[in-house]
């Protein structure tokens, strides 16, 4: 299982599409500059995305152990994330 571990994830986020929250959506939509230049597929690419990297990535303080980091502050680095890939996604294909 570990070892085909991705693969499983891909499949299974193919038949059930990560979503994000409602409250985390509107967010997003409120106060993401970069979310609102994008089109409405990309739209949906995002939030899939950014719901995918809140999933995957462990979001840790290295000042305190068992300090948990709230939905909200993983969503705003989340987000950054994606952006920032996105970003160098545009960057080399404008080279290319």
């Amino acid at each position: 299982m570990y070892v085909f571990n991705e693969q499983i994830n891909k499949w299974w986020w193919k038949v059930r599409p990560l979503r994000l929250e409602t409250r985390i959506q509107s967010w997003i939509k409120t106060y993401s500059t970069f979310y609102h230049g994008l089109e409405d597929s990309q739209r949906k690419r995002a939030e899939r995305q950014i719901s995918k990297l809140m999933l995957i990535k462990e979001f840790t303080l290295n000042s305190k152990k068992d300090y948990q980091l709230e939905e909200d502050m993983k969503t705003i680095i989340a987000h950054e994330m994606f952006r920032l890939a996105s970003g160098l996604d545009q960057l080399y294909i404008s080279e290319l």
